[in-house]
């Protein structure tokens, strides 16, 4: 897949995966934020504590991944740069 602006040629795998990404407020789990939930229990007189640490609701603009609202912002940026 490629665009004609002008005498221009744009191409690339950007320009022809933008309809396979992700919208910017689509459901993904965050790498870097997550709540702690300990839980303990006796056992025989012992006293045993689990930590679980559970990843936090986000999204892919939030988490600073490629998504489709952004690649569409960049190619028209760079489109109406190449029409001037």
């Amino acid at each position: 897949m490629a665009i004609q602006v002008k005498e221009y040629l744009i191409s690339g795998s950007l320009l022809g995966g933008v309809e396979m990404l992700p919208m910017g407020n689509a459901f993904c789990e965050a790498l870097t934020k997550y709540k702690t939930y300990v839980e303990t229990e006796k056992v025989e007189g012992q006293t045993y504590a689990t930590k679980r640490l559970v990843p936090v609701e986000s999204n892919y603009s939030a988490e600073g991944y490629a998504n489709k609202e952004e690649v569409e912002k960049m190619l028209t940026v760079v489109i109406a740069e190449l029409l001037k």
